[in-house]
């Protein structure tokens, strides 16, 4: 035996005002000339679609980027008022030696470490 329909057909308004679900609402009836109705002003449907974008946007941020001038000078490069030593200095174990044995003989008042030390400049010096 088959069972009664329990569902009740849907009464939602549709998009105009007054419309049942699937029924032609009153508003469209109402804009129709051919059946005396009020007709819509010319050119107030519904724009075509255009194809692409729009004229007269601003330009992308990458294609102004790509039009600024790169006046930007590294640090690095070569310029006037750098001055560059001619060899850089570097550090040697003598250099090192010849500091640890200063400061030994200032910290310690010895006058054979102080002599050593004054050798010790004198070869950095000359050497």
């Amino acid at each position: 035996m088959p069972r009664k329909k329990r569902t009740q057909p849907p009464q939602a308004p549709g998009l105009e005002a007054g419309a049942a679900y699937g029924e032609a609402g009153a508003n469209l009836a109402a804009q129709d000339p051919t059946q005396g109705g009020i007709p819509l002003p010319a050119g107030s449907g519904p724009t075509p679609v255009q194809a692409g974008p729009p004229a007269g946007l601003e330009p992308l941020p990458v294609d102004v980027a790509q039009q600024f001038p790169n006046t930007v000078t590294p640090l690095t490069a070569p310029g006037k008022g750098m001055v560059r030593p001619a060899k850089p200095l570097r550090i040697t174990n003598e250099m090192r030696a010849a500091t640890l044995l200063k400061e030994w003989a200032v910290n310690s008042g010895d006058p054979i470490v102080k002599d050593a030390a004054m050798q010790m400049e004198a070869y950095m010096r000359n050497g």
